[in-house]
């Protein structure tokens, strides 16, 4: 694979622990509780903790647009490595 191809990737994969990472960040920080599918992880509390929510406040909106288009740019490549340059990339990732 090319350095292209594996740094993308690796933006990828980086970005879809950091975005979903500060949004419970922020979450815990913000006292709520967090129970997906019923399941207790975060407890509510009274206070909040404000150095946990800033980031999540700062980032996570522009990260996640940021997560989308790489993933666009993932597909269109994807595209165009068949397309263009005839190069069977799918059938690798199979």
């Amino acid at each position: 694979a090319g350095r292209a191809a594996v740094a993308g990737h690796a933006l990828i994969y980086a970005l879809m622990v950091i975005v979903p990472g500060i949004s419970l960040l922020r979450q815990y920080g913000s006292g709520k509780g967090f129970s997906p599918y019923g399941i207790p992880l975060m407890p509510v509390r009274d206070e909040k903790i404000a150095w946990m929510m800033i980031p999540g406040d700062l980032f996570h909106y522009w990260l996640g647009f940021v997560l989308m288009a790489v993933v666009l740019g993932h597909v269109v490549m994807s595209v165009l490595h068949r397309v263009l340059w005839k190069e069977d990339v799918l059938a690798r990732m199979a």
